[in-house]
């Protein structure tokens, strides 16, 4: 009974969404299955049915999938380089690709090696197999320095 009574709390903390690609309830779901509830839990807690509340995750992950693909053709309008990283390719090769391209544009990045390795296995986990990149991809460069991981849909 305790996960209910802090959820209830929880669910007054929710922001308002406006200016957001997800709903109020969305977020909701989302937080409260993100908390380790069931959909049969976060369902009871709401009111609803489970079915609702699968409908509502699938939409709010829907959302989030485009907003990443627009975040992913934002970064390519603003690409100085783009470093294609082949499968096969040892993760530890890659920062050191990405900076030979940097270092002959004359761009600085805005991280060291570890921290590139440490980008890729947070934003492109899918794409890595211990040390092996399986999928291929693309590092994009932009101007100020940052990456962005582009491939297949992750």
């Amino acid at each position: 009974m305790g996960w209910f009574l802090s959820l209830k709390r929880q669910r007054r903390t929710v922001k308002d969404a406006r200016g957001s690609l997800l709903t109020e309830r969305q977020l909701e779901v989302l937080r409260m299955r993100a908390s380790g509830l069931t959909q049969l839990q976060v369902a009871e807690l709401l009111g609803t049915t489970k079915s609702n509340v699968s409908a509502v995750e699938i939409a709010a992950r829907r959302n989030i999938e485009r907003a990443r693909r627009t975040l992913e053709q934002a970064a390519l309008s603003q690409a100085r380089l783009r470093v294609a990283v082949p499968a096969g390719t040892d993760v530890n090769r890659v920062p050191t690709m990405v900076f030979g391209e940097a270092d002959a544009a004359g761009v600085h990045l805005s991280q060291n090696g570890p921290a590139i390795i440490a980008q890729l296995i947070r934003d492109a986990w899918e794409w890595v197999r211990g040390r092996l990149v399986m999928v291929p991809f693309e590092v994009i460069i932009t101007d100020d320095g940052n990456l962005h991981f582009i491939g297949e849909t992750k």
